[in-house]
């Protein structure tokens, strides 16, 4: 899959950068998150070879989602929202209007204390 979608990129899919550094320095200050920073070189290619996957998108911004992105070179689709209820809630939502195979999991994110570290960093 990911193969297929990297020969599916053509120079207009990428950027300088800036927003992904933007993004960065926003998460670092604890500052809200902005969508428009969120762009994802395989959006298009990866909606070229599977349209069907923009029905995942339209039932998250139906059931409430203040935006959908896309994760790594898809399929994962994903919002982010302000508490667990409110994620709950579009996920209810976009479980009625989606069929039984699409997986919907509701996260949050762990305390950095939790985290462990295994690179030997």
């Amino acid at each position: 899959k990911t193969a297929t979608l990297y020969g599916a990129l053509s120079s207009a899919d990428f950027t300088s950068g800036a927003r992904a550094r933007q993004l960065a320095s926003d998460i670092q200050a604890r500052r809200p998150i902005d969508p428009a920073l969120l762009a994802n070189a395989f959006q298009r290619p990866l909606l070229a070879l599977h349209p069907d996957l923009e029905v995942v998108a339209r039932a998250m911004h139906d059931a409430g989602a203040p935006f959908v992105a896309l994760s790594g070179a898809g399929p994962a689709q994903y919002t982010v929202v302000a508490d667990l209820a409110q994620a709950r809630e579009i996920a209810l939502r976009a479980r009625r209007a989606l069929d039984r195979e699409t997986r919907i999991l509701v996260c949050r994110p762990v305390a950095r204390a939790s985290l462990t570290r295994i690179d030997g960093g």
